[in-house]
């Protein structure tokens, strides 16, 4: 599992106790192969990627420090991981946990663009062992997540509570539903 003990995150860890977390920090200074190399001997590896940065800043008011470390935790550590993997004709199934504004645009481009840049991976990539799987999961706004609670335009987030289909946003507890259905599907 990639990411933090989120709201998310945790139900999961609580299902498969021996699931390894590589934290966000951890996944930005490491070497990739010393992550591949920690996962490789895995049997029945699933990936769980739900790694995130966003910033209320637009693009060009970020630094190049910023930027660089947005991009390489939003996304570039996730292609990395499912190269080597495939490189290998390792079997994996993986879950990329993108966002909505993957399609819709974000406040924050730099996430935006890395969220984006992911779908298209995942949908793109040709897997080299049959029984591997790779999908992206774009979950709307999330109402208990941090991200949410931290955002300061409440009234743009009320229009997209509105424009949703159930006129609400979804819980981090459906989201967590959805992933466990995805890893315990045959």
């Amino acid at each position: 599992i990639f990411g933090s003990t989120s709201t998310i995150i945790a139900p999961i860890i609580k299902k498969f106790p021996k699931a390894k977390l590589i934290n966000r920090s951890n996944q930005f200074y490491r070497d990739p192969k010393s992550i591949y190399e920690e996962i490789i001997d895995t049997e029945d590896l699933n990936i769980i990627y739900n790694s995130a940065m966003l910033c209320s800043k637009m693009a060009f008011e970020q630094n190049d420090k910023y930027i660089t470390e947005a991009l390489f935790v939003n996304v570039v550590r996730f292609v990395q991981l499912i190269e080597m993997l495939n490189q290998e004709k390792k079997q994996f199934n993986a879950i990329f946990i993108s966002s909505e504004s993957a399609k819709k645009g974000s406040f924050d481009t730099t996430y935006w663009m890395s969220k984006n840049f992911g779908e298209q991976f995942v949908r793109e990539v040709k897997l080299r062992n049959i029984n591997s799987s790779i999908i992206a999961l774009s979950p709307s706004t999330i109402l208990d997540s941090q991200m949410t609670k931290s955002r300061k335009d409440i009234d743009l987030l009320d229009q997209y509570r509105k424009a949703h289909p159930k006129q609400r946003f979804l819980s981090s507890e459906e989201v967590s539903f959805m992933i466990l259905k995805l890893i315990e599907a045959p």
